[in-house]
C-alpha cells in the first residue's frame, strides 16, 4: 500500500492507476498549484503512455514517466532475486515557480534469498525539478533538489545498510547499486546534471541526498535536472510492528527548491508512506 500527501496549496487534478503485467500497482498523480497549471491532456498523455509500454513490452520494468523537458525513464537492472512491489509518480507543477517531479520503485528481496526473521527492502527514487523559467517564461530558477527516505524505526532492528550515490560526484554517468546480493542484484544509472551529496542519520534511520551544486552554473538553473539515488534496509518482521494492520516500511520525500532573481524562495514537494497489511 501507498499513501500520499498534497501540499496544503496543491489540488489533485489526475490520479491514474493501472495493473502491470507482474501483478504490481503503477501509480501516477498529478498536482496542480494554481489554475495556469491545471492540464488534463498530460494526464491522458500519461495514461496513453503507459498503455503503448504495456502493450508494446509484456513487462512494466522499463515504465517511464513523462515530464516537463524530458522523458525520465525508471529502468532497473534486476535480478531474480528481487520482486518489485509498486511503482508511482507525482508532478507538481506551480506558476511562475516551476514544476517538481518525483517516482519511487519498491523492491523487496525474494522470501528464499532473506535472512531468517528479516525482510530486505529497496526504493529507487527519481526526483526531477523543471524551473519557470522554462515551463512559465517567469524569473524564477532551480536552487536546490533534496530527496529523502525514511525507513521505520519502529522495527526492533532496522539497519540501512547501503545508499548511493555515496559520494559527491559531478560525473555525466552515475550509476548506482543496491548491493544485494553480492554480484548487484538490483542497479540502475542516470545521466546527471551535478553532484549529489548523501547524509546518513542512523538514528532514524533516514537518508538525505541533496544536488547542492546548481548555483553558479546557468544550465543547471534553467533547465531540468534529475537524480536517482536509492536506499536499502533490513528489518525484522515480527507481529510488535504490525500498528492497525499495517507493517510500515517508509516515508519518501521529495522537494524542489525555487529562487527568483530578487533572492525569494519557494518549496515544491511530495511525499508518501510505504506499508503492506499484517
Amino acid at each position: 500500500m501507498s499513501e500520499f500527501s498534497v501540499p496544503d496549496d496543491a489540488r489533485i487534478i489526475d490520479y491514474i492507476v493501472t495493473i502491470g503485467p507482474n501483478g504490481h500497482p503503477v501509480e501516477h498523480v498529478d498536482l496542480a498549484g494554481d489554475n495556469s497549471s491545471v492540464s488534463l491532456e498530460r494526464g491522458r498523455e500519461q495514461m496513453s503512455e503507459l498503455e503503448s509500454q504495456l502493450k508494446t513490452t509484456g513487462s512494466d520494468d522499463n515504465l517511464s514517466t513523462q515530464s516537463a523537458g524530458g522523458d525520465f525513464t525508471t529502468q532497473a537492472s534486476v535480478s531474480s532475486d528481487w520482486n518489485r512491489v509498486l511503482s508511482n509518480s507525482y508532478t507538481y507543477r506551480k506558476d511562475p515557480y516551476g514544476e517538481a517531479f518525483v517516482s519511487y520503485v519498491w523492491w523487496r528481496l525474494n522470501s528464499a534469498e532473506e535472512p531468517s526473521g528479516r525482510m530486505i527492502h529497496s526504493v529507487q527514487t527519481h526526483a526531477a525539478m523543471t524551473p519557470g523559467t522554462k515551463i512559465f517564461d517567469s524569473q524564477w530558477h532551480n536552487e536546490w533538489l533534496e530527496a529523502d527516505t525514511f525507513w521505520n524505526r519502529d522495527y526492533s532492528n532496522p539497519k540501512v545498510e547501503t545508499w548511493d550515490p555515496s559520494s559527491p560526484t559531478d560525473s555525466s554517468d552515475v550509476g548506482v547499486s543496491v548491493g544485494y546480493p553480492s554480484g548487484g542484484g538490483l542497479s540502475w544509472s542516470f545521466e546527471n546534471a551535478g553532484c549529489i551529496e548523501p547524509y546518513y542519520n542512523s538514528a532514524d534511520p533516514s537518508v538525505h541526498w541533496d544536488m547542492n551544486c546548481i548555483f553558479g552554473n546557468a544550465n543547471r538553473r534553467q533547465n531540468t535536472i534529475s537524480m536517482k539515488p536509492g536506499s536499502r534496509a533490513q528489518m525484522d518482521d515480527t507481529s510488535s510492528t504490525c500498528t492497525d494492520g499495517v507493517h510500515s516500511v517508509c516515508r519518501v520525500k521529495s522537494t524542489g527548491h525555487f529562487e527568483d532573481i530578487n533572492l525569494k524562495n519557494h518549496y515544491l514537494w511530495q511525499a508518501a508512506h510505504f506499508g503492506y497489511n499484517c
